[in-house]
């Protein structure tokens, strides 16, 4: 599977709401994202050239049951719906 994103002014990209740092003076440019399952890596490339390996945030390192992958992601739902409502003091 190959996507492409665009670089930030701090030298991120953004993957399902996560931020990967692949290189500030890339900032603005346009790279392709390969995902490589096996590895368990993000492969990033620019003009055809492989610039940043970056590993996969928030994987789960083993096999799981249906029952225990459902647990899971209503977990990290909770989770993240906590942080959304959240009030933020400025």
């Amino acid at each position: 599977m190959l996507f492409t994103r665009r670089i930030d002014r701090a030298g991120f990209i953004t993957i399902n709401q996560d931020s990967y740092y692949v290189k500030q003076e890339f900032s603005g440019q346009k790279v392709n994202v390969e995902v490589d399952v096996h590895q368990h890596q993000f492969i990033v490339y620019m003009a055809g050239k492989r610039i940043k390996d970056l590993a996969i945030k928030h994987l789960y390192e083993r096999t799981m049951t249906f029952q225990e992958y459902l647990a899971a992601i209503l977990n990290e739902a909770r989770t993240e719906s906590g942080r959304v409502l959240t009030p933020r003091r400025i």
